[in-house]
């Protein structure tokens, strides 16, 4: 079973990327504002019948005080617990039994909730919004459960997982608390500060900040205005005006000189460098600048630090510019520029300075070559996202500009000039580049706005009808329109479908083979994956630059992907670069040729994402679990080292000519096009082609005959993530309609057993869910949760006994509607952009389901009986055969598991271990003597090639028991000095004592502790990178055999450890008041 490329999420994607305006199409919007302050924001969207609702709050972490880091996004949470007539857990299950969804999300300026429903439930969402608004119900209970979800996901996002925990800190940096606290500390907040909060301090944020006055209600969908006026009024106009909130005050002063901050993460397998520019706030004339620059360096296949670190230093196995990674601020923000190293590259190898990429973009006279791409990537997302009322609230861009009061400002200084094919450029009257990159003068490109204000009325007030008390009932139901679609095989032998979507100008393209991961020949898995990502490295005609930059520069994106089935080259652009679209994909899937160079690019990468994905808890537990479920099945497989130093140029040449063959293939075109146009593109971009691949039939999977447990070994973990299931059916088995109702009411989302139970009653976790998966062999179903190892057989033997239940007993008939509701309701969802459509049509073609299966998938689902159900959780869910793998720290674990299974243990490489590899060495660690024998140590410390002082180390014995470490440090020509003393036991290696003086820019900060009775008492002072210091007292239990940091590099050389044996050093660490594992 194959596990998606994780780089991206470690990156933060291309998800994360600024939503940059685009040019031509404009999106109509219209405004009001009731006479409490609310501002209404709505713009009209027809083509699919549903409608968004997204409230925007003007209130983020930047709101919090000392001492309540994280306290607005734990009152995200609180939201969806009830008020004053909607239960606790209701909010959900309205939303989810209407056939909609709904989330919410918090930033350092702004927090805002949705609802994206069926068209006919628009009053179902504004009612829920409203009534939450005016009535939140806030209880101890509610506060208690929802802090230790916010702690699970603290632990699930940050704590366990690889690089999180310097990211979510390095944006922090910049910014000192005494000046700025509203950016000196994280959105997520501590776990301190969680356990501090109190429900008055709940009560006081929702009485300060929660009212319409601070609120902007955003409304895009399937609607008619003076309908959507008459419910706004209804629900919202009685809501009281509170008080103005306080101002937050922020004076950010620029840190002198560069500052560097190295981080150990006991999770991450590769060295990453993080450089974090302080950025300008969002109403400054330079933030589009900034934006733009974020593209041009830093995002696609053809930005500069692309090319120059990843492709022609091969240093990284990826980088990321990003700006304020969470959203817009008002105050200073940061620009973070990420990169993660290939296996064998140093962190001192990472060239990620910006200013020579941005000298050279300067010298070009901010051409519009590498630019004119911007634009237009720009108005396709805008199509694909921004106009559209699915999908998350925050893509759509009106409500992030009310909260922060300045949407529209930095337009007016703008004048425009079409370029040819679609782009538009727009410069500033000579400003200079963005404040956050220190280098480099010229003028500055800004991004066309795309949004129009058609109207906006002054405060509004129609005649009230007062606030029902029940949730209203639906209005209509407006019925779904699946587009046509023209198909055909053409003489090749290639099946063609063209749908005709002409609601954006927009063309998506896919064209899949039967060419997955299942056809890697054994021992060279991970072969279809390096052949799918060198299609687009180079053809007969264009180089990989050629290819990247050709694409890109229409703002339009070319990719190739191998699943476990298929492999497939999808492509997507504004609808009227569809004949270079096709030609593109015509080049790279007859003409490519596969270059040596790249292919060792590829390996590389490959490898190093390998060393990336085994760092992630969640992909350890599915490489083990598909092993686990299909055996020797070549769905069970996944890439190793050696699979992927064993494939050859002439493997890849070979397996491309046997299988990228039209007979079998499907190609897929679906948006603003015409089935005639398509047809004549098609034929002349693959002229020439034909061939049909060689049939590969498939070995049946393993047979489980009972249930055992799969214990993954992973030291230091913070949480275990279990994962189990079994193989199921095939893909057009008629059970499949039945079985997903009943996966759907076990685990399909926040109003299933699975989540209601583990998460909203129990705070075992942040999400526990369940899924039913289909391929062309043998699909598999799959229960998930991560949850805190304390608790994980607890939580293991509840997901286990809810199984059972879903097996045994009838589902209630109101359950079984809202989760039919559901299903139903959503469907529309899955057919907003062409892109969307061109999935859902290749599926059904792919997996053989028929032509029917579209147009009768809601009618299917909703005949569907109680006992149906049963009967398919009974034959889908083999309780007595199930696999479960568990990925935590063996230690804790293991007697944890053994009563509930079988049990097996292994570690994340799969070599199998017992529980005597777990044990801890008993009774002192043996040291060896020698390593503390007085004498003294000099060094040079060098910084990126420079010299950057000296560092002066000594070891005393001023008695047989007590070794006395003296460390002395001088860099930047005396800026920064630090003397550190230790006093330790040389039998043990605990430390007795630490003394700790740091002098940085003149400024001095002491550290004293003492280390006796298993606890660590003293006061810490760390210097901060704005010059001042940061002091707080310490009085921290210690687990057994925990030193100081500052111990660790005397102790490490001297262990006495037998070859292939290790030890784990646990020690404290008092600039953070934490205790870490090496």
């Amino acid at each position: 079973m194959r596990v998606r490329s994780i780089i991206g999420a470690v990156l933060l994607g291309a998800s994360l990327a600024p939503a940059l305006p685009g040019q031509g199409g404009q999106i109509p919007y219209e405004a009001f504002t009731l006479p409490n302050g609310l501002r209404v924001i709505y713009s009209e969207d027809h083509s699919t019948p549903i409608v968004s609702v997204d409230v925007w709050y003007n209130t983020g972490s930047r709101n919090e005080r000392p001492g309540r880091s994280g306290f607005a996004h734990l009152f995200e949470h609180m939201m969806f617990e009830g008020s004053a007539h909607v239960k606790k857990g209701e909010h959900f299950q309205l939303i989810s039994r209407a056939g909609g969804s709904e989330n919410g999300s918090t930033a350092e300026d702004r927090t805002n909730y949705y609802e994206t429903v069926p068209s006919n439930r628009l009053n179902l969402a504004l009612w829920l919004e409203a009534d939450r608004m005016r009535s939140l119900t806030i209880t101890d209970e509610n506060f208690h459960n929802q802090r230790e979800t916010v702690k699970e996901e603290r632990r699930l996002r940050v704590d366990n997982q690889p690089y999180s925990p310097a990211f979510i800190d390095g944006m922090t940096w910049p910014f000192d608390s005494a000046g700025c606290f509203a950016y000196a500390h994280t959105v997520i907040g501590s776990m301190d500060d969680l356990n501090a909060a109190q429900l008055p301090d709940v009560r006081a944020f929702f009485d300060t900040f929660y009212a319409p006055n601070n609120a902007t209600l955003v409304v895009v969908g399937d609607f008619k205005p003076l309908e959507l006026r008459r419910y706004v009024n209804q629900y919202f106009s009685e809501i009281p005006r509170h008080r103005e909130p306080p101002p937050v005050r922020c004076t950010a002063r620029l840190s002198p000189g560069i500052q560097r901050r190295e981080v150990t993460d006991v999770h991450a397998n590769l060295p990453a460098v993080l450089r974090i520019y302080r950025a300008p706030p969002h109403g400054d004339p330079d933030t589009r600048a900034l934006e733009l620059l974020n593209v041009i360096l830093g995002q696609g296949e053809s930005s500069r630090l692309n090319v120059a670190v990843v492709r022609r230093e091969k240093a990284a196995l990826g980088t990321q510019v990003i700006v304020n990674p969470y959203d817009s601020r008002r105050g200073p923000g940061v620009l973070l520029v990420l990169a993660i190293a290939n296996q064998g590259v140093g962190e001192e190898h990472l060239p990620l300075e910006l200013h020579p990429h941005a000298r050279d973009h300067a010298r070009e006279g901010g051409g519009a070559a590498p630019l004119r791409h911007v634009p237009c990537v720009a108005g396709r997302d805008q199509r694909r996202f921004g106009a559209l009322p699915g999908g998350d609230g925050g893509r759509y861009p009106p409500g992030r500009g009310e909260v922060s009061r300045s949407g529209e400002r930095g337009r007016d200084r703008c004048e425009a000039r079409s370029g040819r094919g679609g782009a538009v450029r727009l410069r500033t009257g000579g400003q200079a580049d963005p404040k956050g990159l220190p280098d480099g003068r010229g003028r500055t490109v800004y991004a066309v706005a795309a949004l129009t204000l058609l109207s906006a009325s002054p405060s509004v007030r129609l005649s009230a009808q007062g606030f029902p008390t029940a949730p209203p009932k639906p209005t209509p139901l407006t019925p779904v329109r699946f587009p046509p679609f023209q198909e055909a095989t053409l003489a090749d032998g290639l099946q063609l479908v063209v749908i005709e979507h002409h609601e954006q100008p927009v063309v998506s393209v896919t064209l899949s083979f039967r060419a997955g991961g299942i056809y890697d020949p054994p021992g060279k898995e991970g072969l279809a994956s390096l052949a799918a990502e060198l299609l687009s490295k180079g053809t007969d005609s264009r180089s990989a630059e050629q290819i990247a930059g050709t694409i890109e520069g229409v703002g339009g994106s070319l990719s190739a992907s191998s699943g476990d089935d298929f492999l497939t080259i999808s492509a997507d652009a504004l609808s009227d670069q569809a004949g270079l679209v096709l030609d593109l994909l015509g080049d790279v899937t007859l003409h490519s040729t596969f270059p040596e160079s790249e292919l060792e690019l590829a390996r590389t990468r490959a490898l190093s994402n390998l060393a990336l994905e085994l760092s992630q808890p969640s992909a350890v537990a599915q490489r083990f679990f598909g092993k686990e479920i299909y055996g020797r099945n070549p769905y069970g497989r996944s890439a190793t080292r050696e699979s992927y130093r064993a494939v050859t140029r002439d493997d890849i040449t070979l397996f491309a000519r046997q299988r990228l063959r039209p007979a079998g293939a499907l190609l897929v075109v679906a948006g603003d096009v015409a089935d005639a146009q398509v047809r004549e593109l098609v034929a002349k971009a693959f002229e020439g082609w034909h061939g049909a691949p060689p049939s590969a039939p498939l070995p049946a999977p393993a047979t489980r005959v009972a249930t055992d447990i799969l214990l993954v070994h992973r030291p230091g973990s913070a949480q275990a993530n279990i994962a189990l299931g079994n193989t199921t059916i095939l893909p057009t088995d008629p059970i499949y309609y039945p079985g997903r109702v009943a996966t759907q009411v076990l685990g399909g989302g926040a109003d299933s057993r699975l989540f209601l139970i583990l998460r909203e009653q129990k705070s075992w976790t942040y999400g526990a869910y369940a899924s039913l998966h289909r391929y062309r062999g043998l699909g598999y179903w799959q229960a998930t949760a991560e949850v805190r190892t304390e608790v994980a057989d607890s939580a293991l033997r509840e997901l286990l006994h809810q199984i059972e239940r879903i097996r045994t007993e009838v589902i209630p008939d109101s359950e079984l509607a809202a989760t039919k509701g559901f299903l139903v309701g959503t469907f529309p969802l899955t057919i907003e952009t062409p892109s969307q459509i061109a999935s859902q049509v290749a599926n059904v073609k792919l997996l053989g389901l028929g032509d029917e299966y579209l147009r009768l998938y809601r009618d299917r689902l909703a005949a569907v009986t109680a006992l149906q159900a049963r009967a398919a959780a009974a034959r889908l869910y083999r309780r007595g055969a199930l696999s479960i793998v568990v990925v935590g720290d063996g230690a804790k674990l293991y007697d944890r598991l053994q009563g509930i299974a079988p049990l097996r243990m292994v570690d994340v490489d799969g070599k199998p271990l017992t529980p005597a590899d777990l044990a801890p060495p008993t009774g002192p660690v043996a040291l060896d003597p020698a390593q503390f024998a007085d004498h003294t140590d000099s060094s040079r410390v060098v910084i990126q090639g420079n010299p950057a002082g000296f560092t002066v180390s000594e070891i005393r014995r001023p008695a047989p028991d007590s070794v006395v470490y003296a460390e002395r440090s001088n860099l930047a020509n005396g800026a920064f000095q630090q003397q550190t003393t230790l006093v330790l036991d040389p039998a043990s290696g605990l430390v007795r004592q630490v003394d700790q003086v740091t002098t940085q820019q003149g400024r001095k900060a002491e550290t004293h502790l003492t280390y006796a009775g298993g606890r660590v008492k003293g006061a810490s002072a760390a210097p901060q990178p704005d010059g001042s210091v940061k002091r707080f007292e310490i009085d921290t239990a210690l687990p057994p055999g925990a030193v100081d940091e500052n111990a660790v590099p005397i102790i490490v050389p001297a262990l006495s450890l037998a070859p292939g044996k290790t030890f784990a050093v646990t020690f404290f660490t008092p600039s953070e008041n934490a205790i870490k594992v090496l």
